[in-house]
């Protein structure tokens, strides 16, 4: 009989009683609030990474993200990490973009091929040769600031993670500690 009150924890919300103290009562409604924080989080990580992908527009969607997020503090700090995915998506875009320029380039240095000035057409290609070590470095650039964006990230996400934990063992704390002191 000593695990059904446990195994309650996690079945159903604690409804305060007549019977108790202000300390326990505190104690029911934070862990009531936390398992609707925590079942808001994981309901609407889907929904935000959706509006910001679906942002193709860049239009200012603050609005629909704080309507979304609300007070949950899970939810304010995963919309950081979300953003940062969006910075990486958008990012990637540039590089397809760069990527494209260099076709592009090496296209024209093929379609040189038809002038005959040996000197116009030296000075066309080495122009696009050096174009297109500008685009890779610019390249680069992209791709170190997607490796730092995800360093961010990860950092973030263990950080969330470890808050909501903490939040947890010191609410689950609280509660042994009533429920000694109510024995």
């Amino acid at each position: 009989m000593k695990y059904i009150k446990p195994f309650k924890l996690f079945k159903e919300d604690f409804e305060t009683d007549k019977t108790d103290t202000t300390t326990i009562e505190l104690a029911k409604k934070r862990l009531n609030d936390y398992n609707l924080k925590l079942k808001d989080y994981l309901s609407k990580k889907a929904q935000i990474d959706s509006t910001i992908k679906n942002n193709t527009k860049h239009e200012d969607i603050s609005v629909k993200l704080k309507k979304i997020v609300g007070v949950n503090d899970f939810l304010i700090k995963y919309l950081e990490i979300a953003n940062l995915n969006d910075h990486i998506n958008q990012t990637e875009e540039q590089i397809k973009g760069k990527q494209k320029d260099i076709t592009d380039k090496k296209q024209e240095i093929t379609d040189t091929s038809t002038i005959e000035d040996a000197a116009d057409k030296s000075k066309q290609i080495s122009d696009l040769n050096t174009d297109i070590v500008g685009y890779n470095k610019d390249i680069l650039s992209l791709n170190q600031k997607i490796l730092d964006l995800k360093r961010q990230i990860l950092d973030k996400q263990k950080g969330l993670d470890k808050f909501i934990k903490d939040t947890k063992t010191k609410i689950d704390m609280d509660i042994k500690t009533l429920s000694v002191g109510e024995s």
